[in-house]
């Protein structure tokens, strides 16, 4: 410290100079845009006790003239007409001295604690339109300005000659301020919106009561407030006044009412902006009226006049037409007294220099129901198209945001409830915000945001109060709906929304509103009036229908303000409806039916959803709390039941079947209530049984029943109960049966035709052979054969017939039976017919026969030789009944006959086809009546089986004769007669079923046929071979193979006049359809064409669609001139050439021998022209006639250089240039003329490296990779014998340029020698097949880039063709904009060279850092690479790694365009400095002034960078002097700031980046595609630990549930594992689902979203078979890439070298994970 003093005093002072303007500037960047100047003027104003104000906004020509006035023809335009000069005056207080010297200071506040400014810089708000603000106040004045145009700020002060007028008589001169705007602009808003600025701003002003605003001397706008005295009102009791620190206390609230006046010119709502209008709710009628509610009844009564006519159209209304408009409001206002204790005084009087006050007013806007209904209509009535200029002060109902905070003047924090709000609130120096950040300010702002909590909380109680007062009066049920509608106002007035942008303030807010109550209790409005919460139960609809007196919140206010209703059930203010509230209503009173109905249900539901667990005790406090009121009835008195009498209850549907209109017992449940019910869960509740049949008779049976309801007595009665009792009587059990019987067979309930008997004694009506007895009488349900009524009347004992026996005996006596009676007898008693009986009677020949006479001896027939009596069956002479009166088919007398005694309906099939078959026209009867009834006789009969041994089939032969054959004999098909079979009748065709006859002959029968009786003509070939195509189907391959052999083709050779059929083999044969039928081919083979479905089937026999290469081959062998000359030309039989060549590897062995051989490949041989026409390009030389020959193959020479062959091919027989008969010419013999001539090249003068080389070797290994990326990534024809990166060493590859250069080339060809000497630009050489390359570049001659490429390819490859060369040339000499417009992706292709060589650098440095570990011996450094050493990063997972890095970057699409990547060939071009530009093509001597340096890129080359903006940081590649290599520990701390920076969606937001080491290595410039927009999202449920969304799902539910199978893999099994990888907390992922689009994965603040879609069509079913590593190695780059974006938000090099890093530090732990799966 002394060292330090001693240095001190040795010093000199100097001062600290301060930027003002740049001061200035940063203080109003802090400020809002909008009204900000007004704001501080108007805020200042109010300060100095102003009661009046003006805005004047003034022209140019104004200023120059101020007599220039506003005329209504020449309205200036409000929008866009530019301003000169604003102006503001007031008429508050003179400036003081200390005003003036405050003003000229920066940050220096008001210190009077009275007073809103505390930090000094509002003033200085003005330089943001001008720069020399002028101020006049009093007889002084001060004017800013900056001296000579600099960065300090001066003023200058004077007395004016002339003081400023007073502003009224006897009151302040006016203050002005003057702001010559910095340049001419038209106003700052639109006026209607100045308007409302105006007037919020006056609402809470403390002595500003006008406002005007002018254009030049017109006035726009004036904005007057009036307040009326202000009423005190009590403190509520129940509530606690003192904030939680104890600093603030409310002593008491008082309650005024004010008025806000506009006077707008109709100019200016002309030119207003149409603003959407709040949609209000039809106001209800109340009495109920509100403050100033009377202000409105004027217009409310004029607002429903009667209807008028329609006015006349009028002339444009006058612009300058003032239109009044008002609103009332309430302003309800906390007197507050402040405590502080002394270090809080000092710390924020520091804060905001100036001493807190010690008393403080907290003031709240109300807006009552009625005010804001009319509020809202005259916007209706009056604004629609711009909306009021009030707009935004009454209540914000819809929570829009309206609602602000003031601190003198609107700040960006709203409220969170529907009022604006007013106090001391300490803000931020912009004056925009609540300061919630400094530990002494925040706590005083907390503090005073109780208060406006405990302030609305008040407002609720006074208003509950008011409620009840007028519930109380007046009992109306309209009325209190009214009042719930006011009570709903206040509600959704006080719900507490989330404030904006500190979500502090509203939570604040909420906390106090409850927790100032004394008794943690809240006063609702409910049902039965309003009471505190506690007393009042949530509604529920269950309970709606029986709980009529217990007090509930009414269903409006419920769905009115659910946000409040809410917060008070999570508060557990408000409780749900209890069991023990149930039991209280019903103590109190019966309930009805209806009641009891829903109570039961709710008793019942209350089961079901888990309150079975309830105790007996509970359930017999139900049971005798229920009471039901029974109405009176026709025929029984009112009472009342209690539930715990009920035993049991009715089920009309039960086994029982007992109807709803009969008698009950008193203990069973009365219907009206339990068809309502459940009463399967009454049972299983309470016990209660369904009523038996056997308890309801014993009640019916009762002797003392009326006569109505006595069924001893009433015959009806009786009747109805037997029929109840026989419904339930089959489901009966058997002791209920025997009790049953016991009850009614002692009874006399039996209704007969000698009255009503015992059942033992009546007999049923089947019995009416004898006159004399009991018989049954049922007035409606007479019992039917085996119905329950019979088996109920057999059960009790009634009889059923007479004994047979004496039925015979009286037959005999009496002596008038026949057949029919006998008949209809036996029906009525066959169901008590015994067994024996049955077999007695149809063994019993007793039936006559027609046409035999009288029933005798003779005439006596078994029923089963018999037919019914039918004229059909008459006309076939089968042997009929005798039945004397009408037979009826269907009567039971047919039905016994039939079915018991075996009477025929109709012949069996055997019978009928007989007859059929026989002689006409029985047979055709007979055939008639088998059609007529087969399919509902005969069709389960009809097979094959039985019908093949008659002839009864109408057929027709060849020849058209008919017949009738047996089915097997006989086809339905008409074409089948081609072939010489039996088709049947196409009269009956329709009835094709029902003779069970074949539709096509046995395919083998018609090969036979076919193969045995070829066609002999086309027309009949044709017709038979469809119809064989027909049925390829069913052949088999040893008919084809048997018909490809058979002679079957008729081929007809036309010779003039002469014709010549031929029958051939398919295989013999080809289809004239193809080329070679009508060109080279059509005479040396047979072509043939039947049609296209004949031929289908020939194609199936052998016949093909044109010769193969095999046959060709072999005809070539023999005869090639012949064919050459039949092809048609050279161009046909190069066609065929081509064709063979490509199909080479089908000729055996043999045939390429014998082509070997053959001279019969095509070639040319440059002839000389005998024309004395020169050549089209060089006068000197002949014209060039290339002549075309056939030679072997040994003959010919394959041309792969170009320029030797022009030199030598008059020596030459040339092969086609063409790749697949080059390879098929050299694989027959040919040579490649490459390896027939030598090249030597002379160099003239000293060989040298030039600038000129050196530029051009640069070049050629800058654009080589583009001409070898598409051979190193595929299979290419060119085989490399030189690597390209080992060209980038100096020693391997040389570039040298000489004076001038000779190339001497020799051609060794047939025993023969041939040279020629010619100069050339370029040249090379390689020494040995290992030694370096050196190429030669000429000076003397511009430089032939082809000649150049020709040389490489030499080098380069084994082989090539002229293509290539010319290929590599056009790379060598286009400039890379040029290549990237014709396609190519400069950029990617680069760049994948650079992966290519970082994945093989990234592998050798594996394999060596594996040896180290191995040798070193490390335990942590073993540990940690041990995953590695099993072969997890192998070649093939680093080219994974590298495709997916690229797809995520966008480099898949070559039609990508962006910045350009350097290039990775050599390092000479991969770090250009901002001077350079990249390589292009180097020019020739004459032109080597463009290489300089300073004339500008190279012909060809890209332009120069575009420079960035000013004060912009270059992030280029210029080398810094300073730049070096980033430490890896900066790098590290970065990435596990990435990783720290992932969170739960539902935590804080990631605003903000920390401040971050800068890594050199990431600012290259880079380019990614990826892209996608977010729209909304609904969170539908959680997955394990993490959250699951969808987005634009109409049933996001019905999603998550279909898809939990694959929701549960993703997020388990690939979600979870990658998740652990990095280390990140599983809530920070998610999943989300949407339907489309090319969304991946997303980062939204630090919360990472995968989409389920891609997993599912990518990985899911890999994962399902258990095969996880395409899954997770995916994924792994997909959450890297987003992890990245913590760190850095756009798609650039920096991105892309932050998700290389992360994937290189977790790559060993993935390695890891992938090998032990």
């Amino acid at each position: 410290m002394a060292g330090r003093e001693s240095l001190w005093e040795s010093g000199k002072d100097e001062q600290v100079e301060v930027n003002q303007r740049a001061l200035i500037d940063k203080v109003l960047a802090r400020y809002s845009g909008e009204f900000t100047v007004f704001r501080e003027l108007l805020q200042n104003a109010d300060d100095a006790q102003a009661t009046r104000a003006e805005i004047r906004f003034e022209t140019k020509a104004y200023t120059d003239d101020p007599s220039v006035h506003v005329s209504p023809d020449r309205l200036p335009n409000l929008k866009k007409d530019l301003l000169h000069q604003w102006a503001f005056k007031n008429d508050g207080m003179v400036f003081r001295e200390e005003d003036w010297n405050r003003l000229k200071k920066i940050a220096e506040g008001n210190p009077d604690e009275e007073k809103i400014g505390a930090f000094g810089v509002g003033f200085y708000s003005l330089f943001s339109v001008t720069d020399q603000p002028f101020v006049k106040s009093g007889p002084g004045w001060m004017g800013f300005y900056w001296r000579d145009g600099g960065d300090q700020l001066f003023v200058r002060r004077g007395t004016l000659p002339n003081p400023e007028p007073p502003a009224e008589p006897g009151g302040n001169p006016w203050t002005s301020f003057e702001m010559t705007l910095r340049e001419p602009a038209p106003l700052p808003a639109p006026p209607i919106e100045i308007a409302r600025f105006l007037a919020t701003s006056l609402t809470f002003m403390k002595c500003l009561r006008d406002v005007s605003v002018y254009w030049n001397e017109k006035r726009l706008i004036r904005i007057v407030k009036e307040l009326d005295e202000p009423r005190t009102l009590g403190l509520p009791r129940e509530l606690s006044g003192a904030s939680p620190g104890k600093i603030m206390t409310v002593r008491g609230i008082d309650q005024t009412a004010f008025r806000m006046k506009a006077s707008i010119l109709r100019w200016v709502y002309s030119t207003g902006i149409t603003k959407p209008l709040i949609s209000i709710p039809v106001p209800s009628q109340s009495n109920e009226r509100g403050f100033f509610s009377a202000f409105f009844s004027r217009k409310q009564a004029a607002a429903t006049p009667p209807p008028v006519p329609t006015p006349p159209i009028q002339s444009e209304p006058d612009p300058f037409t003032e239109i009044d408009s008002n609103v009332a409001l309430n302003v309800y206002s906390a007197n507050v007294d402040v405590k502080l204790d002394r270090k809080l005084l000092q710390e924020l009087e520091r804060a905001t220099k100036k001493r807190p006050p010690s008393k403080t007013v907290y003031h709240l806007i109300y807006t009552s129901k009625e005010d804001y209904d009319a509020s809202a209509k005259e916007d209706l009535r009056e604004f629609q198209a711009t909306g009021s200029v009030f707009r935004g002060l009454r209540a914000d109902m819809d929570h829009t945001g309206l609602a602000k905070v003031f601190i003198g003047q609107a700040t960006a924090q709203t409220t969170g409830v529907a009022g604006h709000m007013a106090a001391r609130f300490i803000p931020t120096v912009e004056r925009e915000s609540i300061d919630l950040v400094d530990r002494h300010v925040s706590q005083w702002n907390k503090e005073l945001l109780f208060v406006g909590g405990y302030l609305c909380r008040a407002v609720w109680e006074f208003k509950m109060t008011d409620i009840t007062k007028l519930w109380d009066a007046n009992p109306d049920p309209a009325y209190r709906a009214d009042l719930v509608q006011k009570c709903l106002h206040v509600m959704k007035f006080f719900s507490v929304y989330r404030a904006a942008p500190s979500s502090v303030f509203s939570d604040y807010i909420e906390a106090a509103f409850f927790a100032c109550a004394r008794n943690r209790t809240i006063s609702l409005l409910s049902t039965a009036g309003v009471m505190t919460a506690d007393k009042i139960r949530m509604p529920r609809h269950e309970f709606a229908g029986f709980l009529k007196q217990l007090p509930v919140i009414p269903g409006d206010i419920v769905e009115g303000a659910p946000k409040l209703v809410q917060t008070l059930r999570e508060r557990n203010l408000i409780r749900e409806i209890n069991f023990e509230d149930v039991l209280i209503e019903l103590r109190a009173r019966p309930l009805s039916e209806k009641e009891m109905i829903e109570c039961l249900k709710w008793r019942i539901n209350l089961n079901t959803d888990g309150a079975g667990s309830h105790s007996a005790d509970l359930k017999r406090q139900f049971l005798a709390a229920g009471v039901i009121d029974i109405p009176a009835a026709k025929d029984s008195p009112a009472t009342v039941i209690s539930l715990s009498e009920i035993t049991n209850y009715l089920n009309p549907r039960g086994p029982a079947g007992i109807p709803t209109d009969v008698p009950l017992p008193r203990q069973t449940l009365p219907y009206s209530i339990s068809r309502s019910l459940a009463v399967d869960r009454l049972t299983q509740l309470f016990g209660w049984t369904d009523l038996k049949l056997v308890d309801w008779l014993r009640f019916i049976a009762s002797p003392d029943r009326d006569v109505e309801t006595n069924i001893s007595l009433s015959p009806i009665f009786a009747e109805r109960v037997l029929t109840i009792s026989a419904r339930g009587w089959q489901t009966v059990p058997e002791d209920s049966r025997t009790a049953i019987i016991e009850v009614l067979q002692s009874t006399s309930c039996i209704p007969t035709t000698k009255g009503m008997q015992k059942p033992t004694e009546a007999y049923f009506a089947t019995a009416h052979i004898f006159e004399d007895l009991p018989v049954i009488e049922f007035s409606k349900s007479v019992p039917t054969s085996r119905s329950n009524l019979e088996k109920l009347l057999l059960a009790l004992g009634v009889r059923k017939h007479v004994d047979l026996q004496l039925v015979f005996s009286k037959m005999i006596t009496t002596g008038d039976w026949d057949v029919s009676r006998l008949v209809e007898y036996l029906v009525a008693v066959k169901d008590t017919l015994s067994t024996e009986e049955r077999t007695r009677l149809r063994q019993t020949a007793a039936f006559p026969q027609e046409g035999q006479g009288a029933l005798s001896k003779d005439n006596r027939h078994l029923a089963q030789d018999l037919y019914v009596p039918d004229d059909a069956l008459r006309n076939l002479g089968l042997p009929i009944l005798e039945w004397k009166m009408k037979w009826k088919p269907h009567s039971e007398e047919a039905k016994f006959l039939v079915n018991v005694l075996g009477l025929k309906r109709s012949p069996p099939i055997e019978a009928i086809l007989e007859l059929a078959s026989g002689e006409q026209p029985r047979a055709q009867t007979a055939l008639d009546y088998y059609l007529q009834h087969f399919d509902d006789i005969y069709v389960k009969r009809a097979n094959i089986a039985i019908m093949q041994q008659w002839a009864f089939v109408p057929a027709i032969q060849t020849n058209g004769a008919k017949l009738r054959a047996k089915p097997t004999e006989v086809f339905s098909r008409a074409d089948a007669s081609i072939f010489g079979f039996n088709v049947l009748d196409p009269a009956y065709q329709a009835a094709l079923q029902k003779f069970q006859v074949a539709e096509q002959p046995p395919v083998d029968l018609v090969v036979a046929r076919l193969m045995r009786t070829p066609p002999k003509t086309a027309s009949v070939a044709t017709t038979m071979f469809e119809y064989m195509s027909n049925r390829l189907g069913e052949l088999g391959s040893a008919d084809l193979t048997r018909l490809g052999e058979s002679a079957m083709v008729p081929y007809i050779e036309q010779k003039g006049s002469d014709t010549k059929l031929t029958m051939l083999k398919p295989t013999e044969c080809y289809f004239a359809s193809s080329s070679q039928a009508s060109g080279q081919f059509s005479e040396l083979f047979h072509f043939i064409d039947f049609g296209s479905r004949a031929n289908a089937f020939l194609r199936q026999c052998g016949v093909k669609s044109e010769p193969t290469v095999q046959e060709i081959a072999r005809f070539l062998v023999t005869n090639p001139r012949r064919f050459y000359d039949s092809s048609g030309g050279a161009e046909r039989y190069l066609s065929v050439l081509r064709n063979m060549a490509a199909n080479r590897h089908l000729l055996p062995t043999r045939i390429r021998q014998d082509l070997k051989k053959s001279a019969f490949l095509l070639c040319t041989r440059r002839q000389p022209s005998t024309s004395p026409k020169k050549a089209k390009f060089d006068d000197d030389d002949e014209e060039i006639v290339f002549a075309y020959e056939l030679r072997k193959a040994e003959e010919i020479v394959i041309v792969d250089d170009a320029s030797s062959y022009a030199m030598f091919s008059a020596h030459l027989y040339g092969a086609p240039q063409e790749d697949t008969l080059e390879a098929f010419y050299e694989q027959l013999g040919s040579q490649r003329l490459t390896r027939l001539v030598s090249e030597s090249y002379k160099p003239q003068g000293l060989p040298e490296k030039s600038q000129f080389a050196a530029k051009t070797r640069d070049l050629i290994l800058e654009r080589l990779p583009l001409f070898l990326h598409e051979h190193l990534a595929s299979e290419s024809r060119l085989k490399l014998v030189i690597k390209p990166n080992w060209l980038e060493d100096e020693g391997n590859f040389r570039v040298l340029s000489v004076r001038g250069l000779r190339l001497t080339r020799q051609l060794s060809w047939n025993n023969m020698r041939y040279d020629h000497t010619t100069e050339a630009s370029a040249g090379g050489t390689r020494q040995g097949r290992t030694g370096p390359v050196t190429l030669w570049v000429s000076l003397s001659d511009s430089l032939d880039w082809f000649e150049v490429a020709n040389v490489l390819c030499n080098i380069l490859f084994e082989a090539h063709t002229v293509n290539d060369s010319l290929l590599l040339s056009t790379l060598l000499s286009t400039d890379l904009r040029a290549l990237r417009r014709r396609g190519y992706a400069v950029n990617r292709i680069l760049q994948h060279q650079k992966v290519r060589d970082e994945a093989v650098q990234a592998q050798e440095r594996e394999h060596r850092l594996q040896a180290e570990a191995s040798t070193v011996g490390r335990p942590e450094q073993s540990k940690q690479l041990e995953p590695i050493a099993n072969g997890a990063l192998n070649a093939g997972f680093l080219n994974t790694f590298n495709k997916f890095k690229d797809r995520l970057q966008g480099r898949e699409s070559s039609t990508s365009q962006g910045p350009p990547q350097p290039p990775s060939i050599r390092a000479g071009s991969a770090n250009l400095s901002d001077g350079d530009t990249p390589a292009s093509p180097p020019p020739y001597p004459g032109q080597q002034a463009e290489f300089s340096d300073d004339e500008g890129p190279m012909p060809g080359g890209l332009a120069p960078p575009v420079p960035s903006r000013p004060g912009q940081i270059s992030r280029g590649r210029t080398p810094r002097p300073d730049q070096h290599v980033t430490p890896i520990s900066n790098i590290e701390a970065n990435l596990n700031q990435a990783l720290a920076a992932c969170r739960p969606e539902s935590g804080n937001l990631l605003h903000n980046r920390q401040e971050m080491s800068e890594v050199r290595e990431a600012l290259d410039e880079g380019y990614c595609d990826a892209s996608g927009a977010v729209g909304d999202m609904v969170f539908v449920g959680n997955v394990e630990s993490h959250r699951f969304y969808t987005k634009g799902v109409n049933d996001p539910r019905a999603i998550f549930n279909a898809k939990q199978h694959s929701l549960q893999r993703f997020s388990s099994t690939i979600v979870f594992l990658v998740g652990e990888i990095y280390g990140i907390p599983q809530t920070s992922l998610h999943i989300f689902f949407d339907l489309d689009g090319p969304l991946i994965a997303f980062n939204r603040n630090g919360s990472i979203f995968l989409n389920l879609r891609y997993y599912e069509a990518w990985h899911d079913a890999d994962v399902q078979r258990g095969e996880l590593s395409k899954a997770l190695i995916s994924w792994y780059f997909t959450l890297a890439h987003e992890i990245a974006h913590n760190l850095v938000q756009p798609h650039n090099s920096e991105h892309e070298f932050y998700f290389s890093s992360l994937c290189e530090s977790k790559l060993p732990a993935l390695a890891g994970l992938i090998a032990r799966l």
